[in-house]
């Protein structure tokens, strides 16, 4: 596997990923939220340890800390277990072991509360302790074993948080249709989810119609429920971990598997 990250002066930075393996697992990594008392420490190791063993490409999708601070929303700032150092030093510990798989990283709103107060931007440190590529909002990628066979993924934890897998899946499809990408990855929502949306295309090369799919990732998180704030809300508790998507790198179907972990 080789990466290079694309970054035009003023345009959008871009990551091309040349995979030589037939399948190739994908996993969007994020809303880990270490340091709040309902981390699941367990999921989120087995899913690191998941990506090391199977060799996956994965890429960060923000709130890996939950960054309790005194101005932001409720009282995490009392309730976190460990400081923002030292929430920030367990992850890039956590991720050391898979920095070299990793796609690149998105940031998210927890982290973006130390951002807006500071101007200091802990993801980007982040991924610059680990050596990872950093796109702060949005993540544009092309995983490409030939020419022909080529993935194009957009990932962003959003604003959104739509309270239920469908209506999360639903926002996608509704307000990222100017994102033409074969992957969408969403965080923020803390929900598990996939759907494979088909549609029509003309070949460009070739005088060729055929059936095509945009593939929906919703990447899940990991939270506990007991005393929660879903608990404070009286919502019903969602399983935590991710999707990983198995790319089909050898047939130009582009065929993607989902795997639950």
């Amino acid at each position: 596997m080789h990466i290079q990250v694309h970054r035009p002066e003023g345009g959008y930075p871009l990551a091309v990923v040349k995979e030589g393996r037939e399948n190739v697992p994908l996993v969007g990594f994020g809303d880990l939220h270490i340091g709040s008392p309902n981390f699941d420490k367990k999921k989120a190791h087995k899913v690191r340890d998941w990506i090391l063993g199977t060799g996956a490409l994965w890429f960060g999708m923000g709130d890996l800390i939950d960054n309790g601070t005194k101005d932001g929303p409720g009282a995490s700032w009392l309730e976190n277990t460990m400081s923002p150092n030292e929430q920030g030093e367990y992850v890039t510990e956590l991720l050391k072991p898979i920095a070299g798989q990793c796609i690149g990283m998105v940031t998210g709103n927890h982290e973006e509360r130390t951002y807006k107060a500071t101007g200091w931007d802990p993801t980007n440190t982040i991924a610059h302790n680990l050596d990872v590529p950093y796109f702060q909002h949005e993540l544009y990628a092309k995983i490409a074993l030939e020419r022909e066979n080529t993935y194009t993924l957009y990932a962003c934890h959003s604003t959104s948080a739509p309270k239920t897998n469908g209506l999360a899946l639903n926002y996608v499809e509704r307000d990222w249709r100017w994102a033409h990408f074969d992957i969408l990855a969403k965080a923020h929502c803390h929900s598990m989810g996939f759907d494979a949306v088909p549609y029509v295309e003309v070949e460009k090369k070739g005088e060729v119609v055929r059936d095509c799919y945009r593939y929906t990732l919703l990447t899940g998180h990991y939270l506990t429920k007991p005393n929660s704030y879903n608990a404070k809300s009286a919502r019903p508790p969602k399983p935590t971990g991710t999707i990983a998507l198995w790319l089909d790198m050898k047939s130009r179907d582009r065929e993607v598997r989902p795997e639950y972990i």
